[in-house]
């Protein structure tokens, strides 16, 4: 047998090349087939705290005898701490707590597990008035764009904060995420897939000539809470809100996302992304999480199914080779752009939320 081929990454240095959305979109007039794969760095602007900032507040509010313990439990794996700088991250740190707790369980752990979430929940509650300015202009390009036409754009989102609700409300965007009703709404998972329209003058059912979000927070909010095996969401202040309906801050999150309603969103996103929706932009997102890279992107990616431009924030050297090989995943960092495994050494900023709206 001969020796396989591999394409080369041809390095540019072309201080022409301009990154713009008919690159990212190509073929794409209308907007159609597209999805949003949006992570913690697009809520930064807004007002909400990064990963570290976030891993500092936490550890910040354990008493000395909880921050030994959880010092204790990483030296055991290995993982050499700095809390200054909130390393390691608030994920990493979960799964090593969390992993000691399966080996031995203390209530200790347990207590520090659930303060954990409490804190989260905490702080990101603390964000009285986020600054929607982005949010809001990125949705009004898509509403624009898709004037006039019916119109369906997925997002998903790892966020637990309400910036994609608040932003369509402002803008005039019909948005789904699963739950119906009024003041105190409950989920139901049809919801996501029905169709909206009218009876026009002829008799006949007729689609909305609009644009159509559907919000697929795929860890939760922190305005969802679980009574037995039902699910609400309100949006009330924190003070009168139960424990919210999150997904734990860890890597390896898929037996959360077993859980109800989490079930339900994985299941869905599996059967729309590579199928309905076939282009996937991400910002702000790692890809680190384990159960979205090896459940939902890499499959369709493999089978070519699925198109992903991804804007990272630093350079992505933990994904694997044989991912950032594909011809169909293409990517944005502070140091290049490589499209269709073409590298261009030209310096953006466009993983920044608001230079990455600017694009659309």
């Amino acid at each position: 047998m001969g020796e396989k081929k591999i394409k080369s990454i041809v390095p540019k240095d072309d201080n022409r090349f301009c990154l713009n959305v008919n690159q990212i979109l190509p073929g794409l007039s209308n907007y159609d087939r597209i999805g949003f794969l949006f992570g913690a760095g697009t809520s930064v602007e807004a007002g909400y705290p990064s990963t570290k900032e976030l891993t500092r507040h936490v550890i910040n509010q354990m008493t000395d005898g909880e921050r030994h313990h959880i010092e204790e439990s990483l030296a055991e794996v290995g993982i050499v701490f700095n809390w200054g700088n909130g390393e390691p991250d608030i994920e990493l740190l979960s799964d090593s707590l969390i992993k000691k707790n399966i080996q031995n369980k203390t209530s200790l752990l347990d207590g520090i597990i659930d303060k954990i979430t409490l804190q989260i929940t905490k702080k990101i509650s603390s964000v009285a008035r986020p600054n929607l300015g982005n949010h809001i202009d990125f949705l009004r390009k898509l509403k624009i764009k898709t004037q006039g036409h019916h119109s369906v754009i997925w997002i998903f989102t790892t966020n637990y904060d309400p910036l994609f609700e608040l932003a369509a409300a402002e803008v005039g965007i019909n948005i789904r995420n699963g739950f119906v009703g009024t003041l105190k709404r409950h989920w139901d998972e049809n919801s996501l897939r029905r169709v909206e329209g009218v009876i026009n003058s002829r008799r006949s059912f007729e689609l909305n000539r609009e644009l159509t979000i559907i919000l697929v927070k795929l860890h939760g909010s922190i305005f969802w809470q679980k009574c037995g095996d039902k699910c609400y969401e309100s949006y009330w202040s924190p003070e009168e809100r139960l424990t919210p309906t999150i997904v734990f801050p860890r890597r390896q999150k898929l037996w959360d996302t077993l859980a109800f309603p989490f079930s339900s969103l994985m299941r869905y996103s599996c059967d729309i992304i590579g199928e309905e929706c076939t282009h996937v932009i991400s910002c702000g997102f790692s890809f680190r999480d384990e159960h979205i890279l090896e459940h939902l992107i890499r499959p369709p990616l493999s089978t070519k199914r699925l198109r992903v431009f991804a804007f990272f924030g630093e350079s992505p050297d933990y994904l694997d080779s044989n991912l950032l090989a594909l011809p169909n995943f293409n990517l944005v960092t502070p140091e290049k752009t490589i499209i269709d495994n073409i590298t261009h050494r030209i310096p953006s900023e466009s993983w920044k939320f608001s230079e990455f709206v600017k694009l659309f």
